[in-house]
């Protein structure tokens, strides 16, 4: 079999799986997609939301911010100078591995229990509005 035509479950187009992908899936041991290539590369994009930003409340101090996850989601999201600092512990969220169960289900659990920056930013001056920004300074006329 050098080719297999399949149908994509979310947009309907027609894809195919070539000798060289099918290789690929068995020597990592996957099943063969359901998605076409750009389906399953927006899946990808959406797991990161980089533009979309929401006023929401630090899960840790309270203090309202801007954050890249809403407020409606289940995740804990910490003020990125909280998230930074000493004033908890990243190793309490340390867990054993099970060999007995898929890698990418515990890591959807452990990514549901560990607390997320608002933003990414690092050395900023009055330039809450950035994202993934190093070293931003805005100056504030008086």
């Amino acid at each position: 079999m050098s080719e297999e035509q399949k149908q994509c479950v979310e947009c309907k187009k027609e894809f195919v799986i070539n000798e060289g992908d099918r290789e690929m899936l068995n020597l990592l041991k996957v099943p063969s997609p359901t998605l076409c290539p750009e389906c399953r590369m927006i899946r990808r994009l959406l797991f990161r939301n980089e533009r979309t930003w929401y006023r929401r409340k630090c899960d840790a101090t309270g203090e309202q911010m801007l954050a890249m996850f809403s407020p409606e989601t289940p995740l804990k999201v910490y003020k990125n100078e909280y998230w930074k600092s000493d004033a908890w512990d990243p190793l309490e969220y340390g867990r054993e591995y099970d060999f007995s169960r898929p890698f990418f289900e515990q890591f959807g659990e452990l990514f549901k229990s560990i607390p997320h920056p608002n933003l990414i930013q690092k050395n900023l001056v009055n330039s809450e509005y950035t994202n993934y920004s190093l070293n931003s300074k805005i100056a504030i006329s008086a």
